[in-house]
């Protein structure tokens, strides 16, 4: 069964003039129990933006308890380092001296052990010409 034009026309414009034969109608086809479940819907959007909101704030004071701590952290590892680095430096600068003060006691200590070895060989070849001297008077 079908409906006129003018039909049509009459229950649209009852539809839009007349809110209780609007709600009536949205009854028979089911929205109310549209809308109901839109609510419910509404009310659990509600429920976890809640939720989710509060969940971000606790969050966030354990991001910022983590970042402080990070940060601390770090501004200790850094101090750390610089004073390790430091104690290197130190330690390179004693070592470097050691190294140096070596190198002369043992570049001193070689000059005059080559000193002792050129006074002993002209002492020894003196002591060989007197020797070879003493040889050549004994032997005429």
């Amino acid at each position: 069964m079908g409906l006129s034009a003018e039909e049509k026309r009459r229950l649209l414009k009852a539809l839009e003039e007349d809110e209780e034969f609007r709600l009536a109608v949205a009854g028979l086809i089911g929205l109310g129990e549209v809308i109901q479940e839109l609510r419910r819907l509404r009310e659990d959007f509600d429920k976890w933006v809640k939720k989710t909101e509060r969940w971000w704030r606790q969050n966030e004071k354990r991001w910022q308890t983590w970042y402080n701590t990070w940060q601390k952290f770090l501004e200790d590892y850094e101090r750390r380092w610089k004073e390790e680095e430091e104690r290197w430096k130190t330690w390179h600068n004693t070592w470097q001296k050691f190294q140096e003060d070596y190198e002369k006691r043992w570049q001193t200590w070689f000059e005059t052990w080559q000193k002792f070895l050129e006074d002993y060989q002209m002492r020894w070849k003196e002591q060989a010409d007197k020797w070879e001297d003493a040889k050549k008077r004994f032997a005429r």
